[in-house]
This record gives structure tokens, C-alpha cells and sequence, in this order.
């Protein structure tokens, strides 16, 4: 683990965390059983690009769901870490027919929570029958915390 401090940040504290594959596919397991035991069963799973598309395709493979859509939002200036953030914008998203389905968005990091909040506000003017969110990580300070959550 490397740790980086700025005090002018969202994070006060910054770590980038390195985990194995196997410890991976640990947590994946660990999430999907989280689900389940939620009663949530997923017809639909939508990542947010870049940060949600493998643990996304994971679970995917897990719940066996053939339907998998992608909504690309950007915010970084950069693509260095830790990189500086604007208000995000919704570059493009490819949704398939979602009426009355049950959709989990995954997303990798919630920060302040807007790009997951964008994200939601997207998918429901497809009109599903229920939204479920999940992130690996949250800021303490995020405006809303995801459904699921390691």
C-alpha cells in the first residue's frame, strides 16, 4: 500500500490498495453472496467506465446475467491519480432495454457520490423496476453510499 497526503482533497488521506487476483476473486464472491442474501437478483448490470467494468464483468459471470450495458461519465483532467475533478459529464452510455428490470450499477470508487448519482438519474429514465448500486470503495464524506459495499 502507498500512501499520498494532500490536505486540499476530497481524501485527506490517499492510499492505492494492490490486491491479488485470488484476493479478487475473494471479494467478488464475497459481494455476490452479499447480494443474494439481500434477496436482490439482478437482470441487468450496468459499470461505470473505466473504474466498474471488471468487478462489473465479474459479478456478471456470477449472476449468470446476459445483459450488461456501460455508462462512460468523465470527471478526471488527467489520467495521472489522484487527478484533479470536474463535475461529471456523461460522455455516452449503452443501455439496452431495461422497463421493469432490476439493474445494479457498479462502480469502482464513490468519491462524492455525483458520478453515481448521474448514473442513476440515467438509468432511470429508462424506467426499471428497481436500481441497486455497489462500489469497493467510498469516501466517508460521500452525499450517498452505495447498496452493497466490501
Amino acid at each position: 500500500m502507498k500512501k499520498q497526503n494532500n490536505s486540499n482533497s476530497l481524501w485527506n488521506h490517499r492510499y492505492i490498495y494492490l490486491i491479488s487476483w485470488n484476493k479478487f476473486e475473494e471479494r467478488s464472491q464475497v459481494l455476490f453472496n452479499e447480494i443474494v442474501n439481500s434477496g436482490y437478483t439482478p437482470n441487468v448490470i450496468i459499470s461505470i467506465a473505466k473504474g466498474g467494468l471488471v468487478i462489473g464483468t465479474k459479478l456478471a459471470y456470477l449472476f449468470d446475467v446476459q445483459e450488461f450495458g456501460v455508462i462512460h461519465i468523465k470527471r478526471n483532467t488527467t489520467s495521472d491519480l489522484f487527478s484533479v475533478r470536474n463535475s461529471p459529464e456523461l460522455c455516452w452510455a449503452k443501455i439496452t432495454e431495461i422497463t421493469d428490470l432490476n439493474i445494479l450499477i457498479i462502480d469502482d470508487i464513490v468519491g462524492t457520490g455525483d458520478t453515481m448519482n448521474l448514473s442513476v438519474e440515467i438509468v432511470k429514465s429508462h424506467n426499471p423496476r428497481t436500481i441497486k448500486t455497489l462500489s469497493l470503495v467510498v469516501n466517508k464524506n460521500a452525499k450517498k453510499y452505495p447498496d452493497f459495499l466490501i
